[in-house]
Order: C-alpha cells, then structure tokens, then sequence
C-alpha cells in the first residue's frame, strides 16, 4: 500500500527506527521544480551509490529532470551529476561540503526542542548572517508500517532577522525541499517540492503520480494568486467563475482546509498554525501561503 501523508499515524511513544535512517539502496526522491522558465516537468534524485569521503562512508546522489517546453510535447531528458555526498549514523545525516572538504550536520533526529543546528556550508550565502535550523517539536509518523522520528523546524538567522521557511524534516523523507534548505537571512531560492518517496521499504506520496516521466505535464494554467502572502488569519483567491474545490494542506500534506467556493472568495485560517501551506484549486492548481 503506497503511504500518504494524509492516512499517517502520529504516535509519540514508539521506538527509534533501526534500519538506515537515510539515503537506502534503491531511495528516490521525485520532486517538482521550480524551473522559473517556460516549461513543466519533474525531478528524480536517487541513490547513486556508495563511496568513501574523508575516511566516513557515504552515498552518491544522481540526479536526472523530464520537462517539457510549453508549445511543445516532445518530453526531454536532462541527467545531472549533483556531486551531492550524504552520510548517515544512528541520529545524524551529513552533507559533504565541496567547499572545505569536510562533512557538515544536514539533520539532526535526537535534537529535542530547543536544539538548533547550523545549516550547512553550502547553504550559507557570504555577507548574510549565520542561519539555523531550529528544532520547535517532535513526533513519529508511520509510514507503510515504519515508525519514522520527525522534528518540526523553523530556520532563524542572527540579528533581528525573523524566521523565514519551516517545515517538517522526517527520516527517509528528509525536509519538503526535501534535502536542501531554502535559502534564508533575506534571500530567495527555487523551490524544490517533494512528490514522492520510494525505497525498498516504504513508498510515500503527497497524492501526485510518482512515475516522474507519465506525470509531465502540458503547460499549467495561470498561476494562482493569494493576498496576502504572507498572511495571517485569512487569505483571498481570485477565481474564475464557477465552482471551485478549495483545499488547504500543512507541510506533511495533511488535509487542513476544504471549502468550495464560486468565483473570488476568503478563507478563514485562524485556526491554522505559522507555517507554509500548500493551496491546491479543482484538485491540480497549486500554491504556496506562508502564515506568519
């Protein structure tokens, strides 16, 4: 049975999970992309192997995107080498740094609340304040039967800068970028979006197709807007006529909000907690909110 965020179980008392907390052979991450370009498509980051690196084993990630250019359907075919390294023990995963050739936290399982780590080299933009990654609460999730540790994030730069992104980071799964940190201290990054996760134990999906070469797709239609974004306690769609299925979803994909709606209309979200959301319209428009 494929998992979904939408049918997990949040269990606090389980215990750790023994397997590989990351990056086992056969793992692949799908993902959306924000190509910020005319075209559509997706992502997949696999396993590419193992390899040695600073005397510490890792994992090689590859990298392969199917798009399509709009105007067109010929489906292309992009392979890039990532040069992307990870490393995992019982509580930590580590990215290798090209940088300073050293390994370097990505994330953390036994941090508690409180806990806060610095994110890693090469994420850091020079002239920006230090960013962190915050620990604000944890959880287990189940997943095709797997008890899986969970932190609930939030990334905080020095200074009198505020929080910027946050989100859930979960063994396997990683972070919804899903192994990467937006960039924060005021910068701006491509999104990245997990859609699907695969391994030899576990499959998970936020409900999108997870066969990443079937599900490009022809150009969307116009973009969503929401105002305000940020927002608070209430964001407001503009609509084509007609009915509309309006449905809200937390960074773990769980179902929050579902309103229908005909034309421009309001959505009350005082009862969501500060976090991204995912506004999804008629089942396949979606959007991005941030309640602050």
């Amino acid at each position: 049975m494929r998992g979904t965020f939408c049918f997990l179980i949040m269990l606090a008392g389980l215990p750790a999970v023994k397997a590989q907390i990351w990056c086992p052979p056969g793992a692949e991450w799908i993902m959306k992309p924000d190509f910020n370009l005319p075209m559509s498509g997706n992502s997949r980051v696999y396993y590419a192997g193992d390899t040695v690196l600073g005397g510490i084993p890792g994992q090689r990630l590859g990298a392969e995107t199917f798009f399509v250019n709009w105007g067109d359907t010929v489906i292309q075919n992009s392979e890039v080498a990532t040069g992307m390294v990870t490393s995992s023990t019982a509580d930590v995963v580590s990215v290798w740094s090209i940088d300073s050739l050293t390994w370097d936290t990505l994330f953390w399982f036994s941090a508690l609340p409180g806990d806060r780590w610095q994110a890693p080299h090469l994420h850091i933009v020079p002239g920006n304040p230090t960013e962190w990654i915050e620990v604000q609460d944890t959880a287990t999730v189940v997943i095709d039967g797997m008890p899986l540790r969970q932190l609930n994030v939030v990334q905080v730069c020095e200074g009198n800068w505020p929080p910027d992104w946050g989100g859930q980071i979960t063994e396997r799964l990683g972070y919804w970028t899903p192994f990467n940190f937006p960039l924060s201290c005021g910068t701006a990054s491509g999104f990245w979006e997990l859609v699907c996760y695969n391994d030899s134990s576990i499959s998970y999906t936020t409900g999108s197709g997870c066969d990443f070469l079937l599900s490009v797709q022809e150009p969307p239609a116009a973009p969503i807007v929401i105002l305000p974004n940020p927002g608070t306690d209430h964001f407001t769609l503009e609509l084509p006529p007609g009915a509309h299925m309006i449905d809200v979803f937390d960074a773990l994909g769980q179902c929050m909000l579902s309103e229908r709606s005909a034309g421009k209309m309001t959505v009350n979200t005082g009862s969501l907690e500060k976090g991204i959301y995912l506004v999804r319209v008629d089942g396949t428009r979606t959007a991005r909110w941030l309640k602050q």
